[in-house]
């Protein structure tokens, strides 16, 4: 299937109307996604767009900036993979059991999609800046160390609280938020490179926020359950509303990738005569 069709069939406006569906069914079942992990397993689509887009996309013949797009595309499944593997962190019964195990790995998750998309980006402008390895190595040992915290957190759920009264929200939250700013930051000058379309540049960045906005809901569920008196279920539509939009944001800012001026351009042309040859 071509590019084109690819666009078509998943336009801004079908994933829009998805979103607004599943917004629709969601709160008129009242706790129905909530209950069964309907909520959840509507992640398996974004992952499936994920592994769409490594396949169907705009090459941009450098292979430095390559690792860039293919990083953001593996945080991208990386992100959608999170709610299949909180599905199935859950005790499954008349209602999901939510612990603040499942809901910190969750936020792992995010994190590690951010990381690689800092990783990505660091690989692109370490080559410009002449910079050494060291921050790329650094992350790459701070996402091999949650992954080993995502493991264990799946068989010891009491070890770390979200509790208010305890650091771990705070924590997360302000780990998130930064590390979501430095990534568009590292955005931001790869454009000053490279003239990617401003589209794919507001879209990921439009993407971010909602991964960072996503996290607020989990992190601090107990607030806005027992200070704000908000439900439990509508905690979590709202941070998986906030995660669907950044997934379909995520998809199609890299259908707004344009490469443009200089040897990019060349290359663009020349692989363009070779197909028509």
């Amino acid at each position: 299937m071509n590019k084109e069709k690819i666009e078509k069939i998943f336009s801004p406006l079908v994933l829009i109307a998805i979103n607004l569906a599943v917004i629709l069914i969601a709160e008129l079942t009242g706790q129905l996604f909530f209950m069964y992990g309907i909520i959840h397993m509507i992640a398996i689509l974004f992952i499936a767009l994920s592994i769409i887009r490594i396949f169907v996309r705009y090459y941009s013949f450098d292979p430095i900036l390559e690792k860039f797009f293919m990083a953001s595309l593996a945080a991208l499944f990386v992100f959608a993979l999170s709610h299949i593997v909180e599905y199935f962190s859950m005790s499954m019964g008349a209602f999901v059991y939510y612990s603040d195990s499942v809901l910190i790995n969750t936020a792992n998750f995010y994190l590690i999609s951010l990381m690689l998309i800092i990783i990505g980006a660091d690989a692109f402008l370490r080559v410009h800046d002449r910079r050494s390895l060291i921050q790329i190595n650094v992350l790459i040992g701070l996402i091999a160390a949650l992954i080993v915290l995502i493991f264990v957190l799946t068989t010891k759920r009491e070890l770390m609280s979200l509790e208010l009264d305890n650091p771990t929200p705070y924590v997360y939250t302000a780990i998130i938020f930064l590390l979501g700013l430095i990534a568009m930051m590292k955005i931001n000058r790869i454009g000053k490179h490279v003239s990617i379309s401003t589209g794919f540049t507001r879209l990921l960045h439009a993407s971010i926020i909602m991964i960072m906005l996503s996290t607020v809901p989990y992190i601090f569920y107990e607030f806005l359950e027992s200070n704000l008196n908000f439900p439990l279920h509508q905690v979590m539509y709202l941070s998986h509303f906030f995660f669907y939009a950044s997934l379909s944001l995520f998809f199609l800012a890299f259908g707004r990738i344009n490469i443009k001026g200089g040897i990019y351009e060349d290359l663009k042309k020349a692989s363009l005569k070779d197909a028509a040859v």
